[in-house]
């Protein structure tokens, strides 16, 4: 969407086209929700399983599938804010403004950095640097919100929230499916043993019933940019 939209940008910046900014903005913002939170999603409840699929094996025990999934699930609570945080960053490109960006990602910088320092002494220890990324990616995204609303006058986030909410209502489907599946197939002892054919089968078949779930959903309560696409 990045880079479908940047040129974009860039030409409606050179012409002045405030109301094509805003547009494109809105639209970014909206396409990056239905794809960012669903796969969030995915990965909190499924992190383990898709950690032991990709690297238990060998010296990468079951306790490190274990820990590093925890870490997954702390980086999924900033997804979505590293998404639109990077999409920001170039809409300010494309107004030649390359300050804004710069002083923005800075403060993050400095915000994931005490974080860090403080979390990684609490219980949390690794998952606190995860964390921390999360939550500094998201003070970043409010204040480029906050700075592309002034630029702009408006990012219509009326509609933003519209999108927002059909996609939360969407995403009940989704977490209900994935919560039964993981526990239906844990009892019956149907997951291997790290990476296998048989848990790559168990998770293909979890992300396919996702994906089928999200689109219907997204379908039904009339999210914009896949009933243009089924279209």
């Amino acid at each position: 969407i990045i880079t479908v939209l940047f040129p974009r940008m860039s030409r409606q910046a050179a012409a002045e086209d405030n109301n094509g900014l805003i547009e494109s903005l809105n639209y970014g913002l909206r396409f990056i929700f239905t794809l960012l939170i669903p796969a969030a999603i995915i990965y909190l409840f499924m992190s383990k399983e898709i950690i032991g699929l990709a690297l238990q094996r060998i010296n990468f025990t079951e306790e490190n599938t274990l820990m590093a999934s925890t870490v997954l699930k702390g980086y999924s609570l900033g997804l979505f804010s590293l998404g639109a945080f990077t999409f920001f960053q170039r809409f300010f490109y494309a107004l030649q403004d390359f300050k804004t960006p710069l002083k923005i990602a800075l403060l993050v910088s400095v915000i994931d950095i005490l974080l860090s320092l403080w979390l990684k002494e609490t219980t949390l220890r690794v998952v606190g640097l995860a964390i921390a990324n999360s939550l500094a990616f998201s003070v970043g995204l409010l204040i480029f919100f906050i700075t592309a609303k002034k630029r702009l006058g408006t990012i219509k986030g009326g509609l933003l929230l519209n999108t927002l909410t059909r996609v939360g209502f969407s995403m009940i489907p989704l977490s209900v499916f994935l919560y039964y599946y993981l526990k239906i197939t844990g009892v019956h002892g149907l997951w291997g043993q790290g990476s296998s054919w048989q848990n790559l089968l168990l998770v293909t078949i979890a992300m396919g019933v996702s994906l089928l779930l999200v689109t219907a959903m997204y379908y039904l309560t009339g999210v914009e940019m896949i009933r243009k696409k089924i279209k």
